[in-house]
This record gives C-alpha cells, sequence and structure tokens, in this order.
C-alpha cells in the first residue's frame, strides 16, 4: 500500500532490520479504511505550510457518512469529540503496539457512542478525549467503526493516520 512505504521512508529509512517496527513488516496489512472513494486528496508527508502533512486524507466527494472500517484488528485505544483539531476521532492499538488513527468522523460505531455517551453525560460537557482500553471494545480488520464526517474549513472528506508517529516503543 501506499502510505506503507511513504512510511517506511519517512520513519525507518536509517533505521538496522533488527530496529524496525513490527508495524512496517512484510507480513502486515492494512485494509483500505472507508467505502467512500480510493482517491486520496492528501497524501503521507505532502509539505504544508509549516510542517508535513502525517497522515492520507481520503476524498469522499462532499458527502458524509460513508462506511469507515479498521484497517487492522485493534482495541479502542482512545477517543476523541471536539469542535477543534481531529473533531470525532478514533484511535485503534494494534498488537504490535501501533495505532491507526481515525478522524473527522461523522459518527461512532453504536459501541463506542453508547459509552462515550454515557460518560459526557455524567457531568454534561460537550468535548470528549479519554483513553478508552478499560472499556475493552476491540474490532477486526474490515468491521464497521463509523462513518465519515468533515472538518468545517476543508468540508467532507476522512482523514486516515496510521500510526508511526503514535508507536510506543517497550
Amino acid at each position: 500500500m501506499v502510505l506503507a512505504i511513504f512510511m517506511a521512508i519517512a520513519l525507518c529509512g536509517n533505521l538496522n532490520a533488527q530496529d524496525r517496527w513490527p508495524f512496517l513488516d512484510e507480513g502486515v496489512e492494512y485494509l483500505w479504511p472507508t467505502n467512500a472513494s480510493n482517491y486520496m486528496s492528501a497524501t503521507f508527508a505532502e509539505t504544508r505550510a509549516a510542517h508535513f502533512h502525517a497522515a492520507i486524507d481520503i476524498g469522499t466527494w462532499g458527502r458524509e457518512g460513508y462506511d469507515v472500517y479498521a484497517a487492522r484488528d485493534g482495541i479502542v485505544y482512545r477517543v476523541g469529540i471536539s469542535p477543534h483539531g481531529y473533531g470525532n476521532v478514533i484511535y485503534l492499538r494494534h498488537n504490535d503496539g501501533s495505532f491507526t488513527v481515525y478522524a473527522h468522523l461523522q459518527d461512532f460505531h453504536p459501541k463506542i457512542r453508547s459509552v462515550v455517551d454515557s460518560l459526557r453525560f455524567e457531568d454534561y460537557r460537550h468535548s470528549f478525549d479519554e483513553r478508552f482500553e478499560n472499556h475493552g471494545i476491540s474490532f477486526n480488520r474490515g468491521d464497521f467503526i463509523g462513518r465519515t464526517g468533515s472538518e468545517t474549513c476543508r468540508g467532507a472528506y476522512q482523514r486516515f493516520r496510521a500510526a508511526g508517529l503514535f508507536v510506543h516503543r517497550r
């Protein structure tokens, strides 16, 4: 997959074979995370005004509500809801310690939504950003996890980040 190639060049170009991150191993495959389209409206590591873009953006042709799928098996590690930044976001942690991030979602899988709403309504919070591992919600590669949404200034699209920048080395 194109994303894995960019990740290998950008993150592991100078590492020895024994130091390579497991999420870049030959046997690791990422499923395309949405049925919206196969069009990348922004690519990993493309230049921006003051930084490199650290994700791929997938075009949804101005529409919201397409299915979003888990790119790999994983447990829901963190969930966020905010009018800023990633908006509605899911972080999945995989067995090798890496993460995939699904941002600017319209909504979450009902299991996630149920837990998030119950926690938010305890103290009437609008924004939400919490670790989620203790809730034990996991998904297999290809499982539905949410719906594509939009970013206020850019309109509808799906942001997907495969997790080199979120790897926790233990």
